[in-house]
Order: structure tokens, then sequence, then C-alpha cells
């Protein structure tokens, strides 16, 4: 199995909602995995709403790929993985177990992001 690293190929450009800047990688990863003989797993959806991972697990059914990669939005999460990676890292691993899955550069690029987002955001307004 293979996963595609969409993280890590929207460096600098950054990861819209509907893929679109990922479309040809998407489809070209499948191929590839297909021609190797490993089942492609798509890319992670890292936003936090119900309806775009639905959107977007449906479009990949459509493109053939069998399996989809998700990551928990929750800040409680993103919080434990990112702490749990970079002490991984300082001990000289490549990757971290949280709750008994490990963690690689995708997701913990996608839980620095979700801390960020919600670092910038600003509170709620209280209805009067």
């Amino acid at each position: 199995m293979r996963i595609l690293a969409a993280a890590l190929l929207a460096l600098g450009t950054g990861r819209s909602r509907d893929g679109e800047e990922l479309a040809y990688v998407r489809a070209r990863f499948l191929v590839d995995c297909r021609a190797a003989g490993v089942e492609a797993i798509d890319a992670p959806w890292t936003f936090s709403d119900a309806k775009g991972v639905a959107a977007d697990a449906k479009w990949a059914r459509k493109m053939g790929y069998r399996m989809k990669s998700l990551v928990a939005p929750a800040p409680a999460k993103a919080r434990r993985i990112v702490v749990a990676f970079e002490k991984a890292r300082a001990a000289g691993l490549e990757r971290a177990k949280v709750d008994v899955k490990l963690v690689e550069v995708p997701i913990y690029s996608a839980a620095k992001r979700l801390l960020s987002s919600v670092a910038h955001t600003p509170p709620p307004r209280r209805r009067k």
C-alpha cells in the first residue's frame, strides 16, 4: 500500500478544499500504483467538514481509489500528534505512535495547519 502525501505536494501553495491543484497527481499516483501492483490510498482529507470529506471520498471512488485517508481534525488530538511527532523526531525517529497509530510527516503537517488555523480564528461572537 502507498499513500499519496498531498500535504507535502501542497507545501508553499496551500491546498484548496476542492483539491483541484492535486487532480493530476492523484490520478497519476493511482495509475502508477496499479501498474506496480500496490494498493493506492488517496490523499488525506485534512479539513473539518463532513460534507467535504464525503464529496472528496466520492470523487476518489469515481477515480478508482478503494481506500481514503482521513485526518481527525480535533485540536486536542492535533496537539497530541504534534507533541508526539516532535518528540520522536528529537529522538531520531521518522514517525511516532499516537493511540497505536503511526504518524508520519503528512499527518503531522495537517495537525500543525489545524492548530495554526485554530490559533488564528477569532472566537465566535455572542448573541445578545
